[in-house]
């Protein structure tokens, strides 16, 4: 991936491979609308894998709160007291999902053959709180179902837009509309629709 990162930045895509060969500054860059104003600050921490998180802490929890905080360090200063939200990535799987994949002691068996709970090391182990209450948004990573982490409307996987393995044949597959709303004065201020993929 990263021998095609200069030609994608040409497009407008920007693209994080690794934690190891990508400093933290390189991760928070400016987000632009159809008429090219800054509308947004995106915080991309890509999959953490156990070995790259050793020079953040032993504990991929404590490891991974270094990497959000240090992220979230750098998109204030970008952010420079304007009226723009910072939104966070993730590749991982995150404690406390609601609906088919909420049980994490599961052990039971796909159609296609893997096990329900998808997880690489420890990476399967991580908790809300990683994210800090700081960010307007997190945009996750991992599985391929639409759900909330924690019950949190700001924190949520929005999955796969299409089916990826025969075991998700029958569920359905959205694509949000995340309306994230900076007003402090307003109490709504995050707002998320769902739109169903037709199959």
């Amino acid at each position: 991936v990263d021998t095609s990162k200069e030609m994608l930045d040409v497009l407008n895509i920007h693209v994080i491979s690794s934690i190891s060969t990508t400093t933290i500054k390189q991760m928070v860059f400016e987000l632009y609308d159809y008429n090219n104003n800054v509308c947004g600050i995106c915080c991309a921490v890509p999959f953490v894998y156990d070995v790259e998180s050793i020079k953040y802490g032993t504990d991929i929890n404590e490891a991974l709160k270094k990497i959000y905080s240090e992220v979230y360090e750098v998109a204030k200063e970008i952010q420079n007291n304007r009226n723009i939200p910072i939104i966070a990535t993730g590749h991982l799987y995150a404690n406390d999902l609601e609906g088919r994949l909420s049980n994490s002691n599961s052990s039971i068996k796909t159609d296609d053959g893997t096990r329900i709970l998808d997880v690489l090391g420890n990476i399967g182990n991580v908790k809300t709180e990683v994210f800090m209450e700081n960010f307007d948004y997190v945009a996750l990573g991992h599985i391929h179902y639409t759900t909330r982490v924690s019950k949190k409307e700001n924190i949520r996987y929005s999955g796969s837009p299409f089916v990826l393995g025969f075991d998700e044949c029958n569920l359905p597959h959205y694509v949000l509309d995340v309306d994230i709303n900076t007003n402090k004065d307003l109490s709504k201020k995050i707002i998320v629709n769902k739109a169903e993929v037709p199959v």
